[in-house]
């Protein structure tokens, strides 16, 4: 779901230096919001895991992990609330994802 403007301004009000176990954001969205943060959340992590999985050569077929990476690249373009999850807790992720993550939009289309 798309954040609305004035909510997005009040969001990117708060978006500075987190303290881990700081929760800013959290703290005034309503419950709707809450549910696709989680929600966010929530798919951020079995991304997550998939890339794991990936480098642990646990998925080895090229055309399995071409759609993980088609997933990453959805979720990264259109997903509101990441951007958000990012900031506030992204000491839950390993370094290495992140850089991945990042990096795909500059990336060719399954390399």
């Amino acid at each position: 779901k798309a954040i609305p403007k004035d909510r997005r301004e009040t969001f990117e009000s708060l978006t500075h230096d987190y303290d881990k176990g700081s929760w800013p954001l959290w703290d005034i969205m309503s419950e709707e919001e809450r549910n696709c943060y989680r929600f966010s959340r929530a798919g951020l992590e079995i991304l997550e895991q998939a890339y794991i999985a990936q480098k642990k050569g646990w998925i080895d077929d090229a055309e399995i992990w071409a759609k993980w990476e088609g997933w990453m690249t959805s979720w990264k373009t259109t997903n509101s609330y990441l951007p958000y999850i990012l900031l506030e807790i992204k000491h839950w992720y390993s370094p290495s994802f992140l850089k991945y993550f990042n990096g795909l939009s500059e990336q060719q289309p399954n390399k």
